[in-house]
């Protein structure tokens, strides 16, 4: 009986898997690219080419030679000029025949210091060899006398092992317990007979993968309006012109009237003096111009 569970079924075709052909361009590359336009061939260089000779005679002339009077060698004629005689300085270092003097800074400042040596200390002498002979009997040699042992004789035992004119039993314990049993019978397959056949039903579709996971369609996607951007907008008023750098740092000479003053726009009192030089000349804490926190 044909198993319906062997069955195997047709790939699907899958449409984001599909590739499409290759297609040829119908219109051919541009073949002026800008390294050949910027890069002219010398054959076809429509530009003027150098004029060079062929040789060293005279184009016009064929006959003569070109003009060696040149205007650098005109301009630079040789002249002959005495050399003045060279004056050497008197010599004002004689060095001196007498001979230098020992005594030096370093000898007069570290003088010898003579001190008396101390004579050695040495021993009165005393005899303590004596006059006769060494002895010859010493501690050592009276505390550990020779003790000599007696020599026991040997007691060999008489020789249990002596060769054998049989030849040896070949029937040992290995060769008993490991026989030869000879060739095995080989046994019986228990395979089936018949050949594999395809089953004819087909397999079943519907696997628990499929049915625990059914495809779920993509919503639409949803712009959300926090994320939108509004479009760059060109401001309708000009920029000041007048930084704090250009009214703190004045050039001399320069009319500070067209500055503006940063405490116009504030509910204090402003500045009364045209230059902020005046008030600190008289009174330095009098007036707070240009700084923009004197609206406190």
């Amino acid at each position: 009986m044909e198993s319906p569970y062997h069955t195997v079924l047709p790939k699907e075709p899958l449409p984001w898997a599909c590739k499409g052909q290759y297609q040829k361009p119908c219109q051919k590359l541009d073949a002026h690219t800008t390294y050949t336009m910027s890069y002219l061939d010398a054959q076809s260089d429509c530009r003027r080419r150098a004029i060079i000779p062929d040789s060293c005679t005279n184009p016009v002339t064929a006959s003569k030679r070109f003009e060696t009077q040149t205007i650098y060698k005109n301009s630079y004629l040789p002249t002959k000029a005495p050399i003045p005689q060279p004056i050497k300085p008197p010599s004002n270092l004689v060095p001196s025949t007498a001979q230098m003097e020992g005594d030096t800074v370093q000898k007069l400042s570290y003088l010898p210091n003579p001190i008396c040596t101390t004579q050695p200390i040495r021993p009165c002498h005393h005899d303590m060899w004596g006059q006769g002979p060494m002895q010859n009997i010493t501690t050592q040699r009276h505390d550990y006398v020779p003790k000599p042992c007696a020599i026991r004789e040997s007691c060999k035992p008489p020789a249990k092992f002596h060769c054998v004119e049989q030849p040896f039993e070949n029937r040992t314990i290995n060769r008993m317990s490991f026989l030869d049993p000879g060739r095995c019978a080989i046994p019986e397959s228990y395979a089936p007979l018949k050949c594999y056949e395809k089953p004819a039903a087909k397999m079943e579709s519907t696997t628990t993968q499929k049915m625990s996971y059914q495809p779920v369609c993509v919503p639409q996607p949803q712009r959300p309006p926090w994320a939108c951007k509004g479009q760059y907008q060109k401001p309708c008023q000009k920029l000041e012109a007048t930084t704090i750098y250009k009214s703190s740092f004045l050039p001399p000479g320069e009319d500070c009237t067209e500055y503006m003053d940063p405490c116009k726009y504030g509910d204090c009192k402003p500045c009364e003096c045209i230059c902020p030089a005046e008030c600190i000349t008289t009174d330095p804490c009098a007036c707070n111009f240009p700084k923009a926190a004197c609206c406190t």
